[in-house]
């Protein structure tokens, strides 16, 4: 199968993000719906789309399904949230570069949510407070340089992300929401890494490994998520 660039994969999100953000507009030319104020809110993430760790070396995106679950308390238009997902994420190499790596994570946060209107169809804003722990493994060799390179590494970071979604209810209890976020994170990354000399892979050496980044990440389809309301 032909790689895909990523500049490509996230064109393709951009314009199914588009879609979705255009639905608010319609709105307000909605028949109001008699609905039940639910206090308490459960809900499964079915499938998840978002940018990929930095030390890889394809920069596109992890897809992963059923990789998180959300609870929200309702106090009328205002919610705060609870929240918990995991990421297992494998790759390899590209061109001439032979190797592998894997990237587990898991990540929570606990934030305030805005619903606009108590229709069908909800739009709403929120943001989250961060904390995420994760392990990083990587094994490479080959390029120019014939060299190879290998992480092994464990972080931890505190960040906050804002966050704009849309409920589409089902029946009474039940709906569907997608959310989109920019996640804004600082991490701390700790560990070894290992280094060959050009042209002469056996001959390594392996150094600690500290360091302190910051990264920003634009998820257009962060959860597409199946929610409970009782």
């Amino acid at each position: 199968m032909a790689d895909v660039h990523p500049v490509m994969l996230l064109q393709n999100h951009l314009r199914i993000s588009f879609l979705f953000w255009c639905i608010p507009l319609f709105c307000a030319a909605q028949t109001d719906i008699p609905s039940t104020t639910f206090k308490h809110e459960v809900g499964i993430s079915l499938l998840s789309i978002s940018a990929k760790y930095g030390h890889e070396l394809t920069p596109d995106f992890y897809t992963n399904i059923f990789n998180g679950i959300r609870y929200k308390r309702h106090l009328g238009i205002h919610a705060f949230r609870l929240g918990g997902e995991y990421k297992d994420s494998h790759s390899g190499g590209v061109g001439d570069v032979i190797g592998e790596c894997q990237h587990l994570e898991g990540k929570f946060n606990l934030g305030y949510q805005l619903t606009f209107v108590d229709k069908s169809i909800r739009p709403y804003i929120a943001v989250d407070c961060i904390y995420l722990v994760s392990t990083f493994t990587s094994s490479f060799y080959g390029g120019y340089a014939g060299t190879y390179s290998a992480f092994d590494l464990l972080n931890q970071g505190i960040g906050f992300a804002p966050a704009f979604g849309i409920y589409f209810r089902l029946v009474k209890s039940l709906s569907i929401s997608w959310e989109s976020n920019m996640e804004f994170l600082w991490v701390t990354e700790n560990g070894t890494i290992t280094r060959s000399n050009p042209h002469h892979f056996q001959s390594r050496t392996t150094y600690p490994y500290h360091r302190r980044v910051y990264n920003s990440f634009l998820n257009p389809l962060k959860s597409i998520s199946l929610n409970y309301g009782f």
